[in-house]
């Protein structure tokens, strides 16, 4: 169904349309489509972040979207800087979603121990990293038979 809807389900935002699928099939492991799809995206995606400079969540996700045309370290950075740019409290959801999206960056571009010490941080907050997501979710599948990503999947 996902994959049917126009960007006029996403208030006409072609960006988090684009952002939304490009992830989606990230998911279902299909890099060719989630290519096409954050290419779709990236330049409105930068169009937006650019206009609001201090907007966490845009930076977040337009890093997400470098990372996913293969422009490893444009995405960190813009992620990063996503992250700088959230409220610095602990608990602040703006704060755990760009953390989140920095993870999800490292893990597309083959840094799994920075991917991991993300989660590890991220699983003592209130966000919604717990071990049955880290389990089912299947972002975090290349992490999978690394002992300290494995500790993260025991139930506490």
């Amino acid at each position: 169904l996902l994959f049917r809807l126009s960007p006029a389900t996403f208030d006409n935002d072609q960006a988090w349309w684009g952002q939304s699928l490009a992830i989606a099939a990230s998911q279902r492991g299909d890099a060719l489509r989630a290519r096409a799809y954050a290419d779709s995206s990236l330049a409105i995606s930068a169009s937006q972040s650019g206009a609001n400079p201090t907007d966490p969540q845009l930076h977040s996700l337009h890093g997400v979207m470098l990372a996913l045309v293969g422009r490893s370290a444009d995405g960190i950075r813009e992620a990063e800087q996503g992250v700088s740019l959230a409220a610095p409290q602990p608990n602040d959801q703006n704060s755990l979603y760009s953390r989140f999206q920095l993870v999800r960056v490292y893990v597309i571009t083959g840094q799994k121990e920075k991917a991991i010490d993300g989660l590890e941080s991220l699983s003592l907050t209130n966000y919604s990293v717990t071990p049955g997501r880290l389990r089912l979710d299947p972002t975090f599948a290349s992490l999978k038979g690394n002992p300290r990503f494995e500790k993260l999947l025991i139930a506490k």
